[in-house]
């Protein structure tokens, strides 16, 4: 659902953001253009609930870092890599909620792609980001990979991740947790 406001005279308005198939992605238009193109005096404002997933995505953040140092016994590097990308994407989805936006869908490239809609992300964190899509391919059901990270990738993954809650916490004001 997407809450929207028209401009012309504060009338709030609720749409149902229908959920896309899981390859189709919005060449062109994103979720707020294609409201205000068919509405030109609605503007989109933040969803509900954002902080929540901010706060989920901390959970898994702290969780992950809190295993990786003391519980390796128990948490295998795939269970750590699966709970840093939560962390990530539940982080991303806070920012993307923040601006009145979703994911076109949940890869790396496509919260990237999400994301940059509406701040740039470094080169640097990008890359590192594409790199967590290597470990696990789960879109195509006739062609599902999955790799565990080894010890080097998995300490590069969990700095990745907490960079994000980092980049994703300065620009909603949130203070960090992890």
């Amino acid at each position: 659902m997407v809450d929207i406001v028209d401009a012309k005279n504060g009338v709030l308005v609720h749409l149902v953001h229908l959920v896309h198939p899981v390859h189709f992605v919005h060449p062109i238009k994103t979720l707020k253009q294609r409201i205000t193109s068919r509405w030109p005096t609605m503007q989109p404002i933040q969803l509900k609930y954002w902080q929540e997933f901010a706060k989920d995505g901390d959970g898994y953040l702290c969780t992950a870092l809190k295993a990786a140092a003391k519980r390796r016994e128990v948490f295998t590097p795939e269970i750590l890599y699966n709970l840093a990308a939560m962390a990530i994407e539940k982080h991303f989805m806070a920012l993307l909620m923040f601006h009145g936006d979703l994911a076109d869908n949940h890869t790396m490239a496509d919260l990237i792609h999400s994301v940059e809609r509406h701040l740039t992300l470094e080169q640097n964190l990008k890359e590192r980001l594409i790199f967590l899509d290597a470990f696990q391919e789960i879109c195509d059901q006739d062609n599902i990979r999955r790799r565990p990270p080894n010890e080097t990738e998995l300490k590069a993954i969990l700095a990745t991740a907490r960079e994000v809650r980092d980049f994703v916490g300065e620009r909603l004001g949130l203070a960090a947790t992890a």
